[in-house]
């Protein structure tokens, strides 16, 4: 039957929606299942494949089901009410286990694969039906114009469910939502096209011959080489733009609208197979030569200004839509393509062919996490895609030449671009670096090492540059040889009521998690990324050898789901996952989660968690707010900044340890070496003991896993400041409060956190109204602070008992204006291996310089002169004080010396700046001169 052209909008309008909800679904189960078991790889894979079987299967089965299709899309909706409503009962099989299988990882997949079976299998059935009775409404084959109505709602769902209707809704809403649009597409199909229904098309009714096998392998292959392309390009967009959930949308948008696009291309010019490979390999080519220059043209000045005006997501889009557009359009024309000139039952025919391709699209996946990612660069892996795309167009089967000869030229190409223009470094310089102004080929030329590791999914890197920094998906850490992780989990053991039982959420370079290890008796160490632990030796350097800790135990686990069901109640529980900027770390900012920690503490245990400004200054009021809500005492401490931790707990918060630090030795010395502070000062990084009164009474959003605002939040987040929160820090700030909170168990002295801050505010500003308001109530403040000073650097040098330690005492007290304090570190540092004795013997005599005991100056001149001949410096020194002492005589042999050995030309012009002092008649020196008689 031909319909008219009001049934004809009405059933494409159907199309569109069942487009919108067969996608919707795998986005919002996957969220959904996430949430409950993890985001760990296993479950994540187990959802993907699970769809895209599910897909396969019922692709492959939607003929026999042709009068059903209402119920189908019913079936689909009544899938998404069930799970939607019945969420919490999943909680036990999900962790408990189901009968007769043993709890833990592979229990929760199985558990995750049953859940998704009959949605997915259904989903599948839908495409193939609707591309049937589509065809019964028009006499010319449909099944393209189908398949690119259906995946174009499908791309318009992914923009509606990221950037609009979970954000209004949240998460169980949105999926009864979905759920009620498929009811409602069930209903207009039962009673608005039941003519379509009955009878059921002709298996016989075939006016070509099925495809050979040769073009049945084309598109497994085309297939295979599409799965890996759309899973690289999730990690391109990882890299370059950072792991936000918005560009893996993206990145889905642009693959899906390129199944469209291909569709349409296939409807309106014929596009043939061989073509749409064509396609793929001229724009694989391009992502090979044009990702630097397209990237350096988004780093330009004007893209914050077009990012203003457009939003950032649509300018992210237009930079991925340039990379990946038309490998898009050709894979996604090759199913349309081969069914371009096929007049047979569309539902069965093409049912089979999706059948095919989603198994395809499962080898394709496996390959890329298990055989290509792990082992391949990435540049590699773009070729390995264009070498599925040729082998696919030379399986046409077609013994022309040009089938033959064209591809192995255009893959030779692509080849030969990869080796002049691919630069893999780009994609390890870490998306924060990829921002406006910034001189991409400059940047990467200051990379001079890398050490990457790449697990199934995940990609880490210990990068150099002027420091070495570890990066983990595009997101760059702080310098692996910084002390502030160490500083992290020294600072939240300090306030564990008892140093027996930790929890350390996320291990990262493992610098923070090994803190706590030399602090506890136990800790319990929870990673998602198995590459990171698998690799652990490889930072031993960085993080204390944390790998051969005994007193630690590994759990390859998300923080979410480990916590759910924790083993036993912990003093301590420390969150160090990445930044709550990104989303698979901000659902450890929820309600839900922080419910769950409360549970897992012991009565007085201590939770600490951590944000800094780049969530900006409505991601700190939704974080306080959240963590307020359900933790009746919190305070805040400082690492940098701007980088803050807070500590929560169900009582109040007391100062436990501030010695367990300094009883540490590997600690200890740590701190007195990088950071030059006492290990007891730790907690003096207290700053505020009632963060949360900073949203008390306001409008800030709670965050919830059904509702996760702060993930919007940091989406369409302008500003990565804290200027509004970092001012109300400073009118609050109150030194009183802070000694009340630390003074019992630790000697509190203004001046000795006023120092400490120093060290931790490079900005100054804490430190300046800390001062500010201690010198109202300590007019002598000033005075005490430089004693201290000196004490500090004293205590320092004594403690660490090196001569690295006491040269760099001596050196500060120096340029403090303190040379009688220095003398004694010199000569503590002379007395210690491993000393610079030339550089010791010329610091003594610059102190007895300083202090105008000129002859005893002169005597230790001498001396770094006799240990080391090279010193010019000592002998210019020497010289001007000689000639102070009216003995020009003695001092011209020394500077004729020191004009012989120095090379530098500015510092010649300085010694023979002294030596006029002694022979204004001479010239200034046009060369080295190559005696002292010259």
């Amino acid at each position: 039957m031909r319909g008219s052209d009001a049934s004809t909008g009405l059933f494409t309008g159907l199309l569109l929606l069942s487009g919108y909800c067969g996608l919707s679904y795998e986005v919002l189960y996957g969220r959904l299942l996430g949430n409950l078991a993890g985001d760990q790889f296993a479950v994540s894979a187990s959802i993907l494949i699970a769809f895209l079987l599910g897909i396969g299967f019922g692709s492959r089965s939607a003929h026999r089901l042709w009068p059903h299709l209402w119920l189908v899309e019913a079936g689909i909706g009544l899938s998404g009410l069930l799970l939607a409503l019945g969420t919490p009962l999943l909680d036990g099989p999900l962790h408990d286990g189901l009968p007769g299988l043993i709890p833990g990882l592979f229990n929760t997949v199985v558990v995750c694969v049953l859940v998704l079976a009959v949605p997915s299998f259904l989903i599948g059935c839908s495409m193939p039906l609707f591309a049937g009775y589509w065809q019964r409404l028009h006499p010319a084959p449909g099944f393209s114009w189908a398949y690119g109505f259906y995946n174009l709602g499908a791309a318009s769902t992914v923009l509606l469910i990221e950037f609009v209707i979970l954000r209004q809704a949240g998460l169980r809403l949105t999926i009864l939502s979905v759920a009620l649009v498929n009811l409602f597409t069930a209903f207009v199909l039962r009673y608005s096209f039941n003519g379509l229904r009955a009878p059921p098309p002709s298996e016989g009714n075939n006016n070509t011959a099925p495809l050979s096998r040769s073009l049945l392998a084309a598109l497994l292959v085309a297939s295979l080489g599409s799965a890996v392309f759309q899973l690289l390009m999730v990690k391109l967009a990882e890299l370059l733009l950072g792991p936000f959930r918005e560009h893996f949308a993206l990145v889905l948008v642009l693959i899906l609208g390129g199944l469209a696009g291909g569709a349409a291309l296939v409807e309106r010019f014929r596009l043939s197979f061989a073509g749409a490979m064509v396609l793929s390999l001229v724009g694989l080519a391009w992502l090979v030569a044009g990702l630097l220059w397209t990237m350096g043209l988004f780093t330009a000045p004007w893209v914050s200004t077009a990012s203003t005006l457009f939003g950032a997501p649509a300018l992210k889009g237009v930079l991925l839509a340039i990379l990946m557009a038309l490998p898009a359009l050709g894979f996604g024309a090759t199913l349309p393509a081969l069914l371009a000139d096929n007049r047979q039952d569309i539902a069965r025919h093409g049912g089979h062919l999706l059948y095919l391709a989603s198994l395809a699209n499962v080898a394709g996946f496996l390959l890329m996490v298990f055989g290509l990612h792990p082992y391949l660069s990435y540049g590699g892996i773009v070729l390995a895609v264009a070498v599925c795309a040729a082998s696919a167009w030379m399986l046409t089967g077609k013994a022309l030449l040009t089938h033959r000869l064209a591809p192995l030229m255009l893959l030779g190409s692509a080849f030969l671009l990869h080796g002049f223009y691919w630069e893999e470094r780009l994609l390890y310089l870490g998306h924060s670096e990829l921002h406006e102004g910034r001189n991409l080929k400059k940047a990467i030329k200051r990379l001079t090492g890398l050490d990457i590791f790449k697990g199934p999914q995940d990609v880490m890197a210990i990068t150099h540059s002027d420091r070495p920094f570890f990066l983990v998906n595009g997101s760059i850490s702080i310098p692996l040889d910084s002390a502030a992780e160490v500083i992290v989990g020294a600072f939240a053991s300090s306030f564990a009521p008892r140093p027996h039982q930790a929890l350390v959420l996320g291990v990262g370079s493992g610098k923070t998690a090994s803190a706590v290890t030399q602090l506890f008796d136990h800790t319990d160490a929870v990673e998602i990324n198995a590459a990171i632990l698998d690799n652990l030796a490889k930072l031993g350097r960085y993080n204390f050898n944390l790998h051969e800790k005994k007193n630690v135990r590994f759990h390859l686990d998300d923080a979410i789901h480990f916590v759910r069901h924790c083993p036993r109640p912990y003093d301590l529980i420390l969150n160090t996952v990445m930044t709550p900027l990104y989303f698979s770390s901000s659902k450890l900012y929820t309600a839900d989660f922080f419910q769950d920690v409360a549970r897992c503490l012991a009565p007085d245990g201590v939770y600490m968690t951590w944000f800094d400004s780049s969530i900006g200054d409505e991601g700190a009021r939704i974080i306080l707010k959240t963590i307020g809500e359900r933790f009746p005492h919190v305070r805040m401490g400082m690492v940098r900044h701007s980088y803050f931790l807070l500590l929560a707990s169900n009582q109040p918060l007391q100062l436990h340890g501030p010695e367990r630090v300094r009883a540490n030795a590997v600690l200890s010395a740590h701190l007195l070496e990088e950071e030059e502070i006492l290990p007891e000062w730790v907690p003096y990084g207290l700053l505020h003991t009632d963060p949360v009164d900073y949203v008390r009474g306001g409008d800030a959003p709670l965050n919830t896993l059904d509702h996760p605002v702060l993930e919007f939040s940091m989406a369409r987040l302008r500003e990565k400041r804290l200027a509004h929160f970092k001012q109300w820090l400073l009118e609050t700030l109150d030194p009183e409060s802070l000694k009340a909170a630390l003074g019992e168990a630790l000697p509190w002295k203004a001046t000795q956190q006023s120092l400490y801050l120093a060290k931790r505010d490079s900005s100054g500003a804490f430190v300046a109204r800390f001062e500010e308001l201690t010198r109202q109530r300590q007019p002598d403040f000033d005075a005490d602070k430089q004693r201290e000073q000196r004490h500090l650097r004293t205590e320092v040098a004594r403690r660490s008992d090196t001569a690295k330690a006491f040269t760099r005492a001596a050196e500060r007290l120096f340029e403090d204006g303190d040379p009688a304090g220095a003398m004694p570190m010199l000569q503590a540092a002379l007395q210690r291996p491993g000393n610079q004795t030339g550089r010791l013997l010329y610091r003594m005599a610059r102190c007895h310089e300083a202090l105008s005991q000129w002859d005893d100056a002169i005597d230790w001149y001498l001396r770094a002169i006799e240990n080391d001949g090279s010193r010019t410096v000592a002998r210019l020194r020497l010289g001007e004080l000689l000639i102070r002492q009216g003995r020009a005589q003695e001092a011209t042999p020394q500077l004729l010396q020191a004009l012989v050995a120095e090379d530098d030309k500015a510092k010649r012009q300085e010694i023979y700046r002294v030596l006029q002092h002694v022979a204004p008649e001479s010239g200034p020196p046009t060369e080295k001169p190559s005696s002292p008689t010259r």
